[in-house]
């Protein structure tokens, strides 16, 4: 990744929905290929807090994820 072209200040690392519920083995709604992107995923991110980038974590709350929405 190449950060000479991305301005930290004007920046953000958003990770939406990366929860146990699809990344732990033999979590109710695993997701294998989710699991799979976990290793690139903490590189990436370890790449923006040392370059100062803004990392933002997203999930809906659980009584969404849950079907209280219909």
């Amino acid at each position: 990744m190449n950060l000479d072209e991305i301005d930290p200040k004007k920046t953000a690392m958003i990770v939406v929905d990366m929860q146990n519920d699809f990344v732990a083995s033999g979590a109710a709604m695993e997701t294998p290929a989710a699991r799979e992107i976990v290793p690139r995923l903490a590189e990436a991110l370890r790449i923006c807090r040392d370059a100062g980038i803004k990392i933002i974590y997203t999930a809906p709350p659980g009584w969404m994820r849950y079907g209280a929405i219909r």
